[in-house]
């Protein structure tokens, strides 16, 4: 799946499909737009805000992809934006439904790159490697 995910993602790059972006951060806001996540390339970090307050304060992030170190000040070469629309019924949930709108982005760092989601009900990253480089 990861290897899917990088495919459609250098595939979008190939293709001009992204929108211009700011190589050293990008933020993506919850469709509410009370939820705010940044990520940020000099150093590799995250900030999450909340109606405009500062909820976690700047925080490095990184990981060791055999043996080298995927953090630090790192080129952001690209990025795709993406908006996800629905509810997904939940019968096993505290609640019946689960609303499925997000703002989101993935940030590309080469063979590596972190996937950026703001929710109404909150945020969150990860990190998504291409399967090549995971072997």
């Amino acid at each position: 799946m990861n290897k899917m995910l990088m495919t459609m993602a250098m595939g979008a790059l190939a293709a001009g499909c992204c929108t211009d972006f700011d190589p050293e951060s990008l933020t993506k806001r919850s469709p509410d737009g009370r939820n705010e996540i940044t990520l940020y390339t000099k150093p590799l970090a995250y900030e999450v805000k909340r109606d405009g307050v500062v909820l976690v304060p700047r925080t490095e992030i990184g990981f060791k992809l055999n043996g080298q170190c995927c953090g630090g000040e790192v080129k952001m070469l690209g990025a795709i934006w993406n908006e996800r629309e629905g509810v997904a019924e939940t019968p096993v949930y505290k609640q019946a439904t689960l609303d499925l709108a997000q703002r989101g982005a993935f940030a590309n760092f080469g063979g590596w790159g972190v996937e950026l989601a703001a929710r109404n009900d909150g945020v969150a990253y990860r990190f998504v490697v291409n399967d090549e480089q995971a072997k």
